[in-house]
């Protein structure tokens, strides 16, 4: 006996029924049934109203027809059913989503028949259909359907063994445990023929990684160069070259990643007797070393040293060299554990030539062993009062070298008493040397090769952990307990069939190919210059930027200058885009400079008014850039054998809807439909519903010329839609959506904002704090403002800078709170 479970949503309540259909079809209407694996059936039910006969309208490309017939419709109070069954990317949908907003609407309905049939409404398939009463009745051969927004699942991680390259990066700057390994954008074809790539072993973590991921340095401290940033992280590496040649270097940054394009003048043979691990604990701290105290300092026998940290891969660097070279070595350490580690290392170390370096104490230990005068060179990575104290350990005419990252990236001043000595000072970054000419870098590589050579330039005791290991690696080397270097083992060097490696691993990460080019219509415009620039940073060489005005702002212009800094070749292109034979002209001129890859429409043209002021010319004009353009180039592009992105930007309005946006809703609508037939025809092709974009585009400038716009639901920044857009690129679904539904904070959230902020200073009774007092003066530190201003804008969209979380009081917290409410 089949059963079936009828949910009335009217009346609120469930009901089974034995053989439903038959009884029920008296006063209810079965809208669809659904068959469950257990063999239950669902009935969608609603009650069963009297038939009333339509106004029939088709909708087609003659807006002249239609339009006025659908205006003097709504006069009446008839239903109205608008229909289209002659094109399967018709944009009747999002055309009846935006009218249905409007005043007086609720009557109109209607049908789209994207394959099958012609509407006929004497038929007695269409009249079943109509006469459950549906607004949207879509049709694909005998189906009847319609659209509904479903959550997206996200993109499967990669397996290891099945990504040509990935790296690791902080998905949230200042947040560790968002460290990930991404895809990246070398493929294995590149490497083919080309021995500057190199197969990484070991990756090198360094402190400048620590500080780069936590945000307490910013990355352009380390290259300004933006195409260079998102892959920071790592510049020493060990590996071998695609002929088998072990090799070890650094470069400006991506070392933590399983390949590499070296620098091969920064780059040296591992000798024999060295594993690849011992030769990653060399290139970075011997060079560092090597530059900071000889080529900078000129350090000579007999002179006196103070090295600060010295277990970590620096420190033991400059005691080997410094040994070497015959000086007095002082040195200061973090723990007695360490402390005992250099007796037991360095034997000819004395004792009482180790300081500490938690606190400025050290500055005693250095005059009372050298009767009051100093050394003569300090290597410096301490900062704040124990960099003053470090100043002042120097004797008349010393030499400071820091190498300090924080402190330099800060512009922090130090004491006049470098002045008052005639000292002198060298703020090292070896970063700097990557990008200095090749004869600076063959210097470079001579000095290090020399140390090979005469053997005090040697491998580094060293913690070494499993890529699977990302997150912990860098945590471990944050907390300081480390000795020597730290390291992460990208692949094993003597291979086993034992190891598995571990799968789903790497998230994967859209990126553009530098053979192809991308075409942008609309590129000129707010968001369509932030697209421009996403595709650069993503390794776009070519761009192929389509607007109606061309460079018109000296803010366009000065974008496209940064791009052709990168090396990209920006070409503007002036087609009118809603004629065929100018889109054919459009895409051979991209062809002769790149086969095209990608392309992407993002033009736009509002001619907002409500439906019954609406006119052709409006459906026209917004129909022309959007839909008409994306017809002819769906049409001109399906012979292509490379594209591989046929990417259309449409809007939130046609999937739900917006009072006053039916032409925009239909234009949009329309695109989509075309991405929809070139996924069932085995074209690449996606659409992408954008809500409210804020920070550029046609809502801030709305926003700007009236500041009584109103928006529904909240604005997605267009980094945010930057993001998602990786996303989005990398699933198979051809229409999307990305919008953000607002979301009121309540009292109790609100409240929650200060104490929040208030545990990170380990402040639990909030009662005992003076409410003048800053956050400074309770003593948060700068890691605190880091995490502090992470919590603000993760949990409360709240951007502030760091002095002015420095400067806030639990008056101010209170503040803040009471606007979220």
């Amino acid at each position: 006996m089949q059963r079936a479970l009828a949910y009335i949503s009217k009346d609120g309540y469930i009901m089974s029924f034995d053989k439903v259909e038959a009884p029920l079809n008296e006063h209810l209407t079965i809208l669809t049934k659904y068959k469950l694996p257990s063999g239950v059936f669902i009935h969608l039910l609603r009650r069963t109203k009297e038939y009333q006969e339509p106004i029939y309208i088709e909708v087609n490309d003659d807006y002249k027809c239609w339009l006025p017939q659908v205006q003097n419709s709504l006069k009446s109070s008839k239903r109205i059913l608008l229909y289209s069954d002659k094109d399967p990317t018709n944009g009747i949908l999002g055309l009846v989503n935006c009218l249905r907003c409007e005043d007086g609407t609720k009557n109109v309905y209607f049908v789209f028949i994207q394959e099958g049939r012609k509407f006929n409404e004497k038929s007695e398939f269409f009249k079943q259909q109509l006469q459950k009463g549906l607004a949207f009745n879509v049709l694909r051969g005998s189906t009847w359907g319609t659209y509904r927004h479903m959550l997206l699942n996200h993109a499967e991680k990669l397996e290891f063994q099945k990504c040509d390259h990935y790296y690791a990066n902080v998905l949230n700057i200042g947040d560790l445990s968002t460290l990930s390994w991404l895809e990246g954008s070398i493929k294995s074809e590149q490497t083919l023929n080309n021995n500057n790539f190199v197969e990484v072993y070991y990756s090198a973590i360094n402190f400048r990684d620590i500080m780069t991921a936590s945000g307490k340095v910013p990355v352009d401290a380390v290259s300004k160069k933006r195409n260079v940033q998102n892959n920071i992280n790592g510049f020493e590496y060990s590996g071998k070259k695609l002929d088998g040649t072990r090799v070890m270097g650094f470069l400006v940054g991506g070392a933590i990643s399983n390949i590499i394009e070296s620098d091969p003048v920064l780059m040296w043979n591992v000798p024999n007797g060295w594993s690849l691990e011992d030769a990653a604990t060399v290139p970075v701290v011997y060079a560092t070393v090597i530059l900071a105290m000889k080529f900078r300092g000129n350090v000579k026998k007999g002179q006196t040293v103070l090295i600060h940290s010295g277990t970590g891969g620096v420190g033991q660097a400059a005691i080997n060299c410094a040994h070497h070279w015959g000086c007095e070595i002082f040195v200061t350490v973090g723990t007695e554990e360490k402390k005992q580690f250099f007796l037991r290392q360095y034997p000819f170390l004395k004792e009482t030539h180790i300081g500490n370096s938690r606190n400025s104490t050290f500055e005693h230990m250095v005059m009372r062993n050298t009767g009051g005068r100093g050394v003569d060179i300090v290597l410096n990575s301490l900062a704040e009062e124990k960099l003053e104290a470090s100043v002042r350990c120097l004797s008349a005419g010393g030499c400071f070298l820091e190498i300090g990252k924080f402190d330099l990236a800060r512009c922090s001043n130090l004491a006049l008493d470098l002045v008052s000595k005639g000292c002198t000072f060298h703020g090292f970054m070896l970063d700097a040397f990557t990008v200095a000419a090749d004869n600076i870098k063959r210097c470079v590589y001579n000095m290090m090769q020399d140390g090979i050579d005469d053997g005090y330039v040697k491998p580094l005791v060293r913690m070494v952990f499993e890529k699977s290991s990302l997150e912990q690696s860098f945590k471990y080397m944050s907390t300081g307990k480390h000795i020597g270097k730290v390291l992460i083992k990208i692949r094993e060097e003597v291979p086993s069939p034992s190891i598995n490696e571990e799968t789903k691993i790497v998230l994967p990460r859209f990126s553009c190919e530098p053979i192809g080019s991308y075409i942008i219509l609309g590129g000129l415009g707010g968001f369509g210059l932030e697209l421009a620039d996403w595709l650069v940073l993503r390794g776009a060489k070519t761009l192929i930027i389509s607007s109606r005005t061309g460079v018109k702002t000296g803010y366009q212009q000065n974008r496209i200058k940064i791009w052709q800094s990168y090396g990209v070749n920006v070409i503007i292109a002036l087609e009118d885009i809603s004629n065929y034979e100018n889109c054919k002209k459009l895409i051979i001129k991209a062809e002769n400079v790149a086969p095209v890859y990608g392309f992407f429409n993002l033009a736009v043209v509002l001619r907002d008014s409500m439906l019954e002021n609406q006119t052709a010319e409006n459906f026209k004009s917004s129909m022309l850039a959007k839909a008409v353009a994306t017809k002819h180039f769906d049409k001109i592009t399906r012979s292509s054998k490379t594209l591989k992105h046929f990417v259309v930007f449409s809007s939130i309005t046609s999937g739900r809807g917006k009072l006053g946006q039916t032409n925009y809703g239909m234009a949009n609508s329309s695109m989509e439909r075309i991405c929809e037939m070139r996924r069932k025809d085995g074209f690449p092709g996606l659409a992408i519903q954008w809500g409210a974009i804020g920070d550029v585009g046609i809502v801030t400038r709305l926003q700007k010329l009236h500041e009584d716009v109103v928006l529904s639901g909240t604005i997605q920044g267009i980094s945010s839609c930057l993001e998602v857009l990786n996303d989005l690129l990398l699933q198979n679904e051809p229409v999307v959506s990305s919008f953000v539904l607002p979301k009121k904070i309540n009292e109790e959230n609100a409240h929650s904002l200060v104490v929040d902020v208030f545990k990170f200073l380990g402040l639990r009774d909030i009662k005992t704090v003076s409410p003048n007092s800053t956050l400074a003066e309770l003593g948060m530190d700068s890691m605190m403002v880091v995490e502090i201003r992470q919590l603000l804008e993760n949990n409360y969209a709240i951007f502030m800078k760091a002095n002015e979380i420095r400067n806030l009081t639990y008056t101010r917290l209170t503040e803040i709170s009471n606007k979220l409410t």
